[in-house]
C-alpha cells in the first residue's frame, strides 16, 4: 500500500484534524525506519519524540 492509499484511509476513517496537523509540523516529509520506546527513528537515524501518544485525551483534559 503506498503512502497516498494510507493517507486517504487515515483521513476517512480515523482522525483528519491529526493529518493535517502532522503536516503543519512537516512529518508529512520524514521518513520513519522505526520506533523505539516513546521515540520514531527516521531513516537518518534522527530520534523524534512520540508526542501524540495522548493528543486525543489532552483534547479533552484528561486521560
Amino acid at each position: 500500500m503506498d503512502v497516498a492509499r494510507i493517507t486517504d484511509l487515515f483521513k476517512a476513517h480515523l482522525n483528519p484534524g491529526q493529518l493535517h496537523f502532522m503536516k503543519l509540523l512537516g512529518f508529512h516529509k520524514v521518513k520513519i525506519e522505526r520506533a523505539e520506546g516513546m521515540f520514531y527513528i527516521d531513516q537518518n537515524g534522527r530520534k523524534i519524540l512520540d508526542f501524540f501518544g495522548g493528543f486525543g485525551s489532552l483534547a479533552f483534559g484528561h486521560n
